[in-house]
């Protein structure tokens, strides 16, 4: 599945359904304007069955630099059967197909995006989630600073102290840490840890090409 293909799918049958302010670039589907945090859908292209896709939700603070689009908070869009895998290439059920994977994506836009699309939200939204991780845990202390939340000090250095404890011969790890004591010297100032924030979206959504 190409980005072609992908482009005269959304364009024939999803645009439809989808509001106007949502636009398709190169696989990427996102709300604009482009704030905070970037919300949308991603059209992962199967390895293995060349005619099919998976299709993402997503939300990814763009406070935390990055170079590529990032999954980690996002979720695989399921069919009827509950796989993940969508043909919508050369199958006779397309009509079908293409109104659950419609419906499932409205359901996203009206329900979980709402929740996550600013920083405030989507601390709130993530911060009694179960699931932890280094990932995890360095979108919501940024978020947590961002949003100037009177618990931003108290969670950046438990975030700290667990990286210390990892392997910092691991590059990216060590790389997060260093990032983190560095913005940890900006709490008390809001306007340095502002900017400093508002740089790395800048920077991201230059990498982006956003």
């Amino acid at each position: 599945m190409t980005n072609t293909d992908i482009k005269k799918i959304y364009n024939n049958y999803l645009a439809k359904v989808i509001p106007p302010d949502f636009e398709l670039d190169k696989g990427i589907l996102y709300k604009t304007p482009v704030n905070e945090i970037l919300v949308g859908f991603c059209f992962e292209k199967s390895s293995s069955e060349k005619e099919s896709l998976y299709v993402w939700s997503f939300a990814m603070p763009l406070y935390i630099e990055k170079d590529n689009i990032s999954l980690t908070f996002g979720q695989r869009l399921k069919d009827s059967k509950g796989n993940e895998l969508w043909h919508l290439k050369n199958n006779q059920s397309i009509d079908k197909a293409i109104a659950r994977l419609a419906s499932l994506m409205y359901d996203e836009i009206e329900s979980f995006f709402p929740v996550v699309e600013t920083p405030e939200n989507f601390y709130r939204f993530y911060k009694d989630k179960g699931v932890k991780n280094i990932r995890i845990n360095e979108a919501l202390v940024y978020s947590a600073i961002y949003s100037k939340s009177n618990r931003a000090k108290e969670i950046m250095k438990d975030f700290i102290a667990e990286l210390e404890e990892e392997d910092l011969e691991i590059g990216w790890i060590k790389n997060v840490l260093l990032k983190a004591k560095e913005l940890e010297k900006m709490i008390d100032d809001n306007h340095k840890a502002k900017a400093y924030l508002s740089k790395n979206i800048s920077e991201t959504k230059s990498n982006l090409s956003l």
